[in-house]
């Protein structure tokens, strides 16, 4: 096996180590503040009650709520970074 084949295979391992990591617990609360500051601040009334339930780590992340409350008041498009972060949070938190 050449030196360039070996250095791809690692590169490819690597890229694939990064897309399947996990986030952790706090990780993803950070992540869906991050989300909730740039569409729900200033927008919608129950931003802080939901910035409360996400600080809370007694309590189950809202993510379902939290994006209903961005699709209630925001017509944006996502972008690819956010919808993937977004798909990881479902499948974590469902």
């Amino acid at each position: 096996m050449t030196l360039l084949v070996m250095v791809m295979l690692l590169q490819t391992e690597e890229s694939d180590w990064r897309k399947n990591k996990m986030l952790t617990d706090v990780q993803a609360r950070l992540s869906l503040k991050e989300l909730m500051h740039k569409y729900l601040n200033g927008k919608d009334p129950e931003y802080q009650h939901l910035i409360d339930i996400v600080n809370n780590p007694s309590r189950q992340v809202p993510i379902r709520g939290v994006l209903e409350q961005i699709r209630k008041f925001n017509q944006v498009q996502l972008t690819q970074q956010e919808m993937d972060l977004i798909d990881e949070l479902l499948y974590m938190h469902g």
